[in-house]
């Protein structure tokens, strides 16, 4: 009888937190977002100056990696941060090898953006005309600054290749007693398929790797020159090969992966999400910068359950990290199938989601921050976050995560998909 009571009682509390979350949510969103009249005007972004006070790195999140307006988004809200508060470090989720070229045309000024992106291994979601003219807006930009050059940069690990390519260019001049050592580890590591290769094989590789970087960095060449850009780039390349190991020897089976990911809609303790926060915080402390990292909503949150790049952020930057996700309502995407990339339509959210408690408002785009929302229950939020694979692969449009896991959204109610470079 006492268990049977134990039981109405939690399914009364559950049933209660449930209602209230269903009608106080809801009216804080109304009552305190600030509308966004046009997502590419920067006046409409002045909303920033409140929150980017004290910040080392402001991350604003995907809801969906396919769409143009969302990158839209996040190019306007860097532009306001850039212009009126001196953020200068864009942090996007791709390999640091890729970004690397790129990032030389917007600080030097030359080089054709346009076929370095479409010559590039970027992510094929990046190679956007939002994107190219987001970094000719960053090269131009720099022409004409006095002061610090703003600049690109790659946090993620998972492919190496031009990475490599780039080492065996700049090593040759700048570690030439190292050179042939470093080349014939890089040569091994190209000829494997690391992502194939047996774990003890990989942690055999990492070793040598760990033994290699460490050299480098007692190298007198390095210790007379490590203020110096080009060497900084280099121990940060040679780093990243490095992690690239680390994560695939500690990385789960790929189809448990893709079992957790289809459960949970993100990823448990994944070290690749540490080791992008590790990059984004070895940017900001190389070039003592404010940053702006551009990552999925799923990575950017801080939530334990998952443990994710947000979470590993907040860790150790604590209220100098800010989190903006972004949402929306319906559109049309990109996202990857089996036979490449493929244009999917997004119905209406779901009713008891963030997107949809924003639609309820009226407003076409808004802004709302939940630093104020001061409540005793233990609210949770659906925030849509799609993956790569939505609907081809992963059916989940929204995942369920604590509301204080992100300190603000940018909704617009309708999104489009992607305008890839011609």
């Amino acid at each position: 009888m006492k268990t049977i009571l134990r039981l109405l009682f939690l399914t009364f509390v559950v049933t209660q937190n449930f209602f209230a979350q269903e009608q106080i949510l809801p009216a804080f969103i109304n009552a305190n977002s600030i509308e966004i009249p046009d997502c590419k005007d920067l006046k409409n972004y002045s909303f920033l100056d409140k929150v980017s006070d004290n910040k080392k790195i402001i991350a604003i999140g995907e809801a969906s990696h396919g769409s143009e307006t969302l990158f839209e988004i996040k190019h306007s809200l860097f532009k306001y941060l850039a212009i009126y508060k001196g953020y200068t470090l864009y942090l996007i989720e791709d390999d640091y090898g890729d970004l690397l070229e790129i990032n030389e045309a917007i600080v030097t000024g030359k080089g054709d953006l346009k076929k370095l992106i479409i010559d590039s291994s970027l992510n094929g979601f990046w190679k956007s005309q939002s994107y190219l003219n987001f970094f000719q807006w960053m090269q131009n930009y720099n022409q004409t600054t006095t002061k610090d050059k703003l600049q690109v940069i790659g946090v993620d690990c998972q492919d190496v290749r031009s990475l490599i390519a780039n080492i065996q260019k700049t090593y040759s001049t700048l570690f030439t007693s190292q050179y042939e050592e470093i080349n014939n580890f890089l040569q091994t590591v190209k000829a494997s398929n690391i992502y194939t290769l047996e774990k003890s094989k990989v942690d055999e590789l990492l070793k040598i790797s760990e033994v290699l970087l460490e050299n480098l960095k007692k190298s007198e060449t390095y210790l007379q020159n490590k203020n110096k850009s080009e060497y900084k780039i280099a121990i940060n390349a040679f780093e990243t090969v490095s992690q690239n190991l680390l994560m695939v020897k500690e990385s789960l089976p790929q189809e448990q992966l893709l079992e957790e990911y289809k459960k949970y809609g993100y990823l448990i303790k994944d070290k690749r999400s540490e080791l992008m926060a590790k990059n984004a915080i070895r940017a900001i402390n190389d070039y003592n910068a404010k940053a702006v990292a551009s990552n999925h909503n799923s990575h950017v949150v801080d939530n334990p359950a998952s443990e994710d790049t947000g979470y590993f952020l907040r860790k150790e930057l604590g209220e100098q990290y800010y989190i903006i996700c972004t949402d929306f309502s319906e559109g049309s995407i990109q996202v990857f199938s089996y036979n490449g990339l493929k244009l999917v339509k997004v119905d209406k959210p779901e009713k008891e989601s963030i997107a949809n408690y924003c639609l309820k408002t009226g407003k076409k785009s808004l802004f709302v921050e939940f630093s104020n929302f001061s409540t005793d229950q233990n609210f949770t939020a659906n925030l849509s976050s799609l993956a790569g694979g939505y609907k081809t692969i992963f059916p989940t449009r929204t995942y369920n995560l604590p509301l204080n896991a992100f300190d603000a959204i940018i909704y617009t109610k309708k999104i489009d998909s992607i305008n890839f470079i011609e």
